[in-house]
């Protein structure tokens, strides 16, 4: 059969088929009753012999066959209309769904299913017109992914219809209505945009269907952004064992001699066991909430996990912090979770006491480690890693946004080298509203509408005495808070009309509890911009002091072992930040930087 348009599409009503199923069912039961009545009279007359008696019980015979077919049939059909109006009401949520995200950005979808938009005129704003250009691509990612879905539903089912009453009609079952019930696999693609095609597979599916997935193919949903929390948690839970009798079966082989003895191969089995400890250890905390396992993956070196503690799935904030150098699971997630669940109870003290935040620990990447400093595409020194892992969590954001059916409001944390990987996911499709990095050691752009964050949604900390933030522009270019358009707050002592907060000092006093720096960054995560504390001229003149002695130490680079500017992907001298930028795909116009170029204090 030929694909359903919109048009047709819109024009279904599951309720008719459900009408037309109960007609027939109330049909079938009648021609049971007959049945019944022939059966009992037949019966009644078993004393009755001769000739005309065999003939009658011929007739008899006949005719309580030829029922029954029909009742087989009725039946059948039934079961046909049954099956296929549940799926083409999915069909039609999904187009609804479709239809109302279209509208939030002014758009609709014509009867071919393509999204139309009303013409704009051009914004002079650059920032705002880089946004508004981020918010339709993901629209119509969304549109488009719900679309193509709704009509797969709506076609599958009423070629499975229309096969069905066809064998029915034919008195012969029909093989293909008993799978049409099984869920099908994710869809395969790749890329950024993926979880909304993730999340259109999933809203498509039954309730049993989802159920039958998590317990058959726990993998087809754990790994895969766009899927509620709960569900990834639960099919996670299912992978994490998994992970765990792998990782104790390697251990036992290795450290037993059942396979080649090397120290090497021994400490990693080691290291992976206390990875998969490190995530149940946090899995059973209580405090600051609820924890939930959004992905676990033991396919590299390094297990790559995210926990959330609060509820992602209703929270109206969730803040993702992603590390830097040295991060690992075994060594960093329970400290990261302790830290964020004190936290969110300390999120009323900036916001407001209904103000909900879900903190998310992503170590979804192998972070730079110390040993691998020397090692090219693996060192903290270049930004081959973050480079490679920034679909990664753009895609994340752009999962936990097409997971609900509101906006939430989107923010990262990045710390040091975790701001290099969050830059380069800024520069392609993605669901961040707000950013905040601290501790960084430099981002691949130059003006926030390279970014297509809204005007104030760049936000940089940078505390004393902090030797990454100061020498590492020389590795990783443009420095966050002289990126065109940034805001720079406080990592200083402050104090509101009730509380006092301290200074932060060094690379890693950044979330110190009841620090400016924990506040600045809980008054991004809230969208409380106004409760922010912005950095003093006294803390923007003396970076800037500390970075003429940045300058100096990038010429001292030249000529070091591992190449100036120690990796750099653009080869200048000194890390020059104007060469070459990454630009997005989805990019409406060229940049327009020299409109926004801050002037540093003297």
């Amino acid at each position: 059969m030929s694909s359903l348009t919109v048009a047709d599409l819109r024009r279904v009503r599951p309720e008719v088929l459900e009408e037309v199923a109960g007609g027939l069912r109330r049909e079938q039961a009648r021609v049971l009753e007959v049945t019944a009545v022939l059966l009992v009279a037949r019966v009644a007359r078993l004393s009755w012999v001769g000739a005309a008696a065999d003939a009658a019980g011929a007739r008899y015979l006949g005719l309580s066959g030829r029922l029954g077919r029909l009742v087989f049939r009725l039946g059948a059909s039934v079961d046909a209309l049954e099956s296929a109006a549940p799926r083409l009401r999915s069909a039609l949520a999904l187009l609804f769904r479709a239809g109302r995200r279209a509208e939030e950005e002014g758009a609709w979808v014509d009867e071919w299913g393509s999204v139309r938009v009303l013409p704009r005129a051009a914004d002079p704003d650059v920032v705002a017109a880089a946004l508004q250009a981020r918010r339709e691509a993901l629209m119509r990612a969304e549109v488009e992914a719900f679309v193509c879905r709704a009509q797969t539903v709506a076609h599958d089912a009423d070629d499975d219809l229309a096969r069905s009453l066809l064998a029915a009609a034919r008195g012969v079952a029909d093989t293909g209505l008993s799978s049409a019930g099984t869920a099908p696999p994710p869809p395969t693609l790749s890329g950024g945009l993926t979880p909304f095609a993730t999340q259109a597979w999933w809203s498509s599916l039954s309730p049993d269907q989802r159920r039958q997935v998590l317990r058959d193919h726990p993998e087809w949903v754990g790994p895969h952004d766009g899927i509620p929390a709960a569900d990834r948690h639960a099919a996670n839970l299912v992978l994490l064992s998994r992970l765990e009798r792998q990782a104790r079966a390697r251990y036992d082989a290795v450290a037993t001699g059942w396979a080649a003895p090397d120290s090497i191969g021994l400490t990693a089995a080691s290291n992976r066991l206390a990875d998969l400890r490190a995530v149940r250890e946090v899995l059973g905390c209580r405090d600051g909430g609820a924890r939930t396992l959004l992905m676990v993956d033991g396919s590299g070196e390094l297990l790559e996990a995210a926990v959330a503690v609060g509820d992602v799935d209703r929270a109206g904030h969730v803040a993702t912090y992603v590390g830097g150098l040295s991060t690992t699971v075994r060594g960093d997630l329970l400290r990261y979770d302790s830290i964020f669940a004190r936290m969110r109870a300390e999120a009323s003290r900036v916001g407001d006491d209904d103000d909900d935040l879900a903190i998310v620990t992503w170590l979804g990447y192998p972070a730079p480690q110390n040993t691998s400093i020397g090692v090219p595409g693996a060192s903290v020194f270049t930004s081959s890693r973050a480079e490679s892992y920034a679909a990664e969590l753009a895609a994340f954001t752009n999962g936990v946004a097409a997971s609900r059916d509101r906006y939430v409001h989107q923010t990262v944390w990045a710390h040091s080298y975790g701001s290099v990987l969050a830059g380069f996911a800024l520069l392609q499709p993605h669901s961040i509203d707000d950013v905040v990095m601290f501790g960084s050691p430099g981002v691949p752009f130059r003006s926030i509408e390279e970014t297509a964050l809204k005007r104030g949604g760049l936000n940089v900390l940078r505390a004393d005495l902090d030797p990454v933030a100061t020498a590492g522009p020389v590795v990783h270019d443009v420095e966050a808070e002289n990126v065109a358009g940034s805001i720079w707050l406080s990592t200083a002592a402050s104090k509101d009309a009730v509380n006092r907060w301290g200074a932060s000092s060094g690379h890693s006093g950044y979330l110190d509890a009841g620090s400016t720096s924990e506040r600045n960054l809980l008054a991004v995560a809230l969208a409380r911009p106004d409760r922010a504390v912005a950095a003093s001229t006294r803390e923007r003149t003396s970076h800037f002091s500390a970075d003429r002695v940045g300058s100096w130490f990038a010429r001292a680079a030249k000529g070091m072992p591992w190449g100036s500017p120690w990796g750099s992907p653009w080869g200048s001298p000194w890390g020059s930040p104007f060469g070459a930028p990454v630009r997005r795909a989805w990019a409406p116009f060229p940049p327009a930087s020299g409109q926004l170029d801050p002037t540093p204090p003297s």
